[in-house]
């Protein structure tokens, strides 16, 4: 089985700085302030499903949708085309998960989509380290949940 270096057991080489954002950005309840906390907060709200409930659950579209729609609202790009792709890409793929409904993927291939993510909101933040205001909720992007 392969081992992916990630940020839910603080092995991705990102952690320490990706978890001194959220302390910084997040508050412990409502949306955040800043639309770069917000986008962490979606990311995390992402990984966090995975590795506690298995996608089988809850209902987390809203995060899909807000990273989808507003991770370009960051406006200094990485530089390069691939890392964005890959995150669109696996956005497209965890959406379908994200209604509640029980996840058929394995985890090999979830923590892949949950790293990339994170990763991608992580250094675009880094990237954007001037605060720009938020008033949205990723909440409130939800779709229904499965039926």
């Amino acid at each position: 089985m392969q081992v992916i270096q990630n940020f839910w057991d603080q092995t991705h080489p990102l952690s320490a700085k990706a978890e001194e954002l959220y302390q910084e950005l997040v508050p412990t309840m409502g949306n955040c302030e800043t639309l770069q906390g917000e986008l962490l907060r979606a990311s995390s709200k992402i990984s966090y499903d995975w590795y506690n409930n298995g996608w089988g659950c809850n209902n987390w579209s809203g995060a899909v949708i807000f990273l989808r729609d507003h991770i370009a609202d960051l406006p200094i790009t990485l530089g390069e085309e691939k890392p964005a792709r890959d995150f669109h890409a696996a956005l497209r793929e965890v959406h379908g998960y994200s209604h509640g409904e029980p996840a058929d993927i394995s985890n090999t291939r979830a923590d892949r989509l949950v790293t990339d993510i994170h990763n991608y909101v992580v250094r675009k933040i880094l990237a954007n380290p001037d605060p720009i205001p938020n008033t949205l909720d990723m909440w409130n992007f939800g779709e229904p949940d499965a039926p």
